[in-house]
């Protein structure tokens, strides 16, 4: 056996104490080896460093998971002028498009460009001169110049004798949180411009009585009706234009408007412009921002004149209207030729004529109804309308449409609609003692 000469070394042993908890020592000493160089035996001291290996590790483990985690982290010395960065994790270098080299010792200003809100950046500043945490979000700038917001939380770190030594940031990319937010305050607007455009109560006029209802699948729908008064003529429309936004509003808004304006219009030859006129007019004024937008509109106008009890309609593209007539007891399609706002400049609109009588009922609706499914994929189709439609006869513009949805509710089996649900019901009242003539 020989002494090795070599100097001391240092071990780090670990131990199962008798009690089953770890035990880890460092010795200091020196080996003996034996002649075929096998070690015989350690002379050394051993120092109980269970508590300094589990420091060590705790701070591994959290430098590991520093520079695993998903959001950026960055700490600066708040001993030196500009708070210096000293430290940024890979997943901020891969936030800003920055290096770790390009990061260090530099202040995180450089992300700020001509969109960073300078309020925001006072308030970093305050709290960085006061020694205290702060929460913003902000717009910062990749290094190829791509903005994004940045949720920031900056948090001052202190040591042992309380004084401010460092402060670390935590920055998170919440870009898509913020356009989800912008578009849900979006839709908002949108909803209470759809809101604004529909009339807000039942209209009942000598023998005319009128209903309607809207009610969007989303948050915001496609669907519009109106009912109003020109003249001496009552006016009815229902459309769907397509999207659901606050551009689709707007323009929804815009053909509201435009609609009322000219059927307002008068002429001393012709004292009302007929529904395919106001619908090309329509179609004129509108073609341009529908095309360019690649937005387009489903419409059905008509207007009735109770003294000629002449009921004039117009179709760009929309579902047929129902009639029930007071003699018949089946419902029947107010069709007529014509296509959607927006698509082509050269367009006409058929337009048709017909008579009502006390007790008929006219019936306006959008394709939410009609392609309606149930759980096993069937729809609630046109005829199904027509044949629920027929049992209304007796019964008032705004308790039909409840007795509609209701059965359209029943037949969804309580699911939400896929599709905005709009109608409008007419009735011509019955004078008293008369009665259906069928």
């Amino acid at each position: 056996m020989s002494y090795n000469s070599k100097s001391d070394r240092l071990l780090v042993n670990r131990y199962l104490h008798k009690d089953g908890h770890e035990v880890f020592t460092e010795s200091t000493g020196k080996p003996f080896i034996g002649e075929n160089g096998q070690l015989i035996k350690w002379r050394g001291i051993d120092h109980d460093i269970t508590v300094r290996k589990h420091y060590l590790d705790a701070l591994h483990l959290r430098d590991r998971a520093i520079e695993a985690a998903s959001v950026g982290i960055n700490i600066t010395d708040a001993r030196e002028m500009n708070n210096p960065t000293i430290y940024v994790n890979p997943a901020l270098s891969k936030m800003t498009g920055y290096t770790r080299e390009e990061l260090l010792n530099k202040d995180l200003k450089l992300l700020q460009g001509p969109g960073t809100d300078k309020t925001v950046v006072e308030e970093i500043s305050l709290a960085l001169r006061e020694g205290r945490g702060c929460e913003v979000v902000l717009k910062n700038y990749r290094k190829d110049g791509t903005p994004f917001w940045n949720e920031l939380l900056i948090s001052p770190v202190h040591n042992d004798a309380g004084k401010l030594t460092h402060f670390i940031g935590i920055q998170a990319d919440v870009t898509e949180r913020r356009r989800a937010e912008e578009e849900r305050h979006e839709l908002e607007i949108a909803k209470q411009i759809q809101s604004s455009l529909l009339p807000k109560a039942p209209l009942s006029i000598d023998s005319l009585q009128v209903a309607g209802i809207c009610l969007p699948a989303t948050h915001v729908g496609g669907d519009y009706y109106d009912y109003f008064h020109t003249q001496n003529t009552l006016n009815m429309v229902i459309a769907d234009v397509s999207g659901h936004s606050v551009g689709a509003a707007l323009l929804m808004a815009g053909v509201r408007n435009t609609l009322k304006s000219e059927a307002h219009k008068s002429n001393p030859l012709q004292p009302d412009h007929g529904p395919a006129e106001i619908l090309l007019a329509l179609n004129e004024l509108l073609y341009d921002d529908l095309n360019g937008s690649d937005l387009f509109i489903s419409m059905f106008y008509m207007r009735y004149d109770p003294k000629l009890c002449q009921l004039c309609y117009s179709n760009a593209g929309h579902n047929c209207p129902l009639w029930l007539a007071a003699n018949d007891n089946k419902c029947r399609e107010l069709d007529t030729e014509g296509m959607v706002i927006g698509v082509s400049k050269d367009v006409t609109f058929e337009e048709k004529c017909i008579t009502l009588k006390p007790g008929d009922k006219i019936l306006l609706y959008t394709d939410g109804i009609t392609e309606a499914q149930n759980r096993e994929g069937e729809f609630f189709g046109v005829t199904r309308l027509s044949e629920l439609f027929a049992s209304q006869r007796l019964v008032s513009p705004q308790a039909t449409i409840d007795n509609l949805l209701a059965e359209l509710r029943k037949f969804c089996g309580g699911q939400p609609f896929n599709d905005d649900v709009s109608m409008v019901v007419l009735n011509i009242e019955l004078q008293i003692g008369e009665s259906p003539g069928f």
